[in-house]
């Protein structure tokens, strides 16, 4: 028999025990909460096709476009419609590491919106629409909004025929307008009847200029393939399966769009054969300062929307400065800049040329884009 000596065996015992329990063998443990930036967006829509409640829509990137957070969310009752928001948040997570649920930990910031017209799609099926009078409507016992003569026959014949309707509305100071009824029909038949599906070639700029909306950041420009006499507009979504290189223009882009009431939903690219042609030529683009905005340079770079931009190689980091410095906390300066496009493509290197001109948002119309035709922004 094997003799063992038990002082010997204990402190090997001891020292195992030691590293098994120092170790961090994740041994089914859930993952732990984390902290996260959210923006939510200035309105509400259901959670789903099929919902009767309302949910938020949020991203986590200012490039993203707006989703609906059908997950739990709490502590965010101070929410008021016409409002975007800039959130940090609480997210607890499953057992794959995905979001479950929100709680809020800070409001960061918030803004009015400009631009706060929006459509509704309501499955007018439950209690989704609900109203005692046939004008004092509610949306989802949640928002309380009125309507008017056709209106409100519009909203009635819904009712009556459990129908999907199409509603337009206006946000602002916490109240909810109806503009309009845009369509209604069937369910099974909306699509046809209601719907704005299409397919497109576009064109694709070699630059990318500043979005308009509430929160600052770059979008991309297009106009419909060898349309020269059409102005390049300004696209308020990503094109889904396509990554956009500065100083490469793309040309005959097949792309299926979904809009509603004319706003452009989403777009999705439906093949990769399209020409791309690399361009040098100096263009104009639009900055603008404010939360999440431009800030003064650092290092003669300018950074906007992750995007860093050489404004020392032409002398124009102290003048971009002095635009900046001009806002305060009630006035966004929107900038109007020439730059040029260094190494196109994925090395590509963005120097500021000059500072064209700049003014507050309510008058960079007038001020800086009269009698100019190649400026491509408006504040939505």
């Amino acid at each position: 028999m094997l003799a063992v000596n038990k002082p010997v065996f204990c402190g090997l015992i001891i020292v195992c025990s030691g590293v098994i329990s120092g170790c961090d063998w994740d041994l089914g443990s859930e993952y732990s909460p984390t902290s996260r930036t959210m923006y939510v967006d200035y309105y509400k829509q259901p959670c789903n096709d099929d919902d009767q409640q309302l949910c938020f829509r949020g991203r986590f990137d200012s490039n993203e476009s707006f989703q609906v957070i059908d997950q739990p969310f709490s502590g965010f009752s101070g929410f008021e419609w016409g409002k975007q928001y800039t959130l940090e948040v609480e997210a607890s997570r499953d057992d794959n590491g995905k979001d479950s649920a929100y709680s809020l930990l800070s409001v960061v910031a918030s803004s009015e919106v400009a631009a706060n017209t929006f459509s509704l799609t309501l499955k007018n099926t439950g209690d989704i629409l609900a109203s005692t009078d046939n004008v004092t409507w509610t949306l989802a016992a949640e928002k309380s909004f009125s309507c008017s003569d056709a209106q409100c026959e519009g909203l009635v014949t819904s009712e009556q025929n459990s129908s999907t309707i199409e509603l337009s509305f206006t946000a602002a100071g916490n109240a909810l307008t109806l503009n309009s009824v845009l369509c209604q029909s069937a369910d099974d038949s909306f699509s046809a009847d209601c719907g704005g599906e299409a397919a497109y070639a576009w064109d694709i700029a070699h630059y990318l200029s500043e979005c308009g909306a509430t929160l600052p950041g770059l979008c991309l420009l297009y106009k419909e393939k060898d349309a020269a006499d059409t102005e390049y507009q300004v696209l308020p979504v990503a094109i889904t399966d396509f990554t956009h290189q500065w100083g490469v223009r793309y040309l005959d882009m097949d792309i299926t769009v979904v809009d509603k009431a004319g706003v452009i939903q989403s777009v999705t690219r439906e093949a990769d054969a399209s020409t791309e042609e690399q361009v040098t030529d100096a263009f104009v683009f639009v900055m603008r300062t404010g939360p999440g905005g431009l800030a003064n340079s650092s290092a003669g770079l300018l950074t906007y929307d992750g995007q860093e931009f050489d404004c020392d190689a032409n002398n124009q980091c102290a003048a971009i400065n002095s635009a900046i410095d001009e806002a305060d906390a009630d006035s966004v300066q929107v900038l109007l800049l020439q730059a040029e496009v260094n190494n196109p493509g994925e090395s590509a290197e963005l120097k500021i040329l000059d500072l064209i001109c700049n003014a507050t948002a309510e008058s960079f119309e007038n001020d800086c884009m009269s009698g100019r035709d190649d400026v491509f922004w408006s504040l939505r």
